[in-house]
């Protein structure tokens, strides 16, 4: 992306730092609701939805959480451990692309070299969170996915440094981690 950005697709007005040339009205994501909500939220929520039928329907989608469960005894079973984890890295990268797609389409408008920085922290959180369950990813995502958006919109009013929104994400990491946990014997 940086050297996209930094060599063919820099627009020749960027000055500073650069960024590519800004989306026409036609090559951007249709609003649906209000000043930002797009088409691609729905896009995404179908994604969850097939990716969600694929590992449960399919038999790839067994191999895949056999995999993930216990690599050593899916290769004991016969499982091509390999070329299985090769695939699923392909599609998700492929899935990570079209977020990336969908956001640059839908908020941005152009492309910056450091556009999705900090974005696969709060996707893998979100899915640790959901167990690793495409729809309670949703779920996981929209409130973590508002502590950025929030925290930019603090950052800006109330003076908060750019470590707060790291912070307010870590305190929601560790009251999950003590939430999912039993109590200590005695503790009650």
């Amino acid at each position: 992306l940086a050297w996209l950005v930094f060599e063919p697709w820099k627009d020749p007005m960027s000055t500073g730092q650069a960024y590519s040339r800004e989306l026409e009205d036609n090559q951007a994501l249709p609003i649906i609701w209000g000043d930002r909500v797009h088409l691609g939220i729905l896009v995404a929520a179908l994604v969850a939805v097939v990716v969600w039928l694929v590992l449960r329907g399919t038999r790839w989608g067994f191999k895949l959480k056999v995999l993930g469960g216990n690599p050593e005894a899916a290769r004991r079973a016969g499982l091509a451990v390999g070329s299985l984890g090769f695939t699923a890295l392909f599609v998700g990268g492929a899935l990570a692309g079209l977020g990336g797609m969908l956001h640059v389409s839908g908020v941005e408008g152009r492309l910056r070299p450091d556009l999705m920085v900090g974005y696969g922290y709060i996707g893998f959180l979100a899915a640790w969170l959901a167990r690793h369950d495409p729809l309670k990813a949703i779920g996981a995502a929209a409130p973590l996915g508002a502590i950025p958006v929030g925290g930019t919109g603090l950052k800006i009013t109330a003076g908060l440094s750019g470590a707060a929104v790291n912070v307010l994400m870590a305190l929601v990491l560790l009251a999950v981690l003590g939430w999912g946990r039993p109590a200590p014997k005695g503790a009650r």
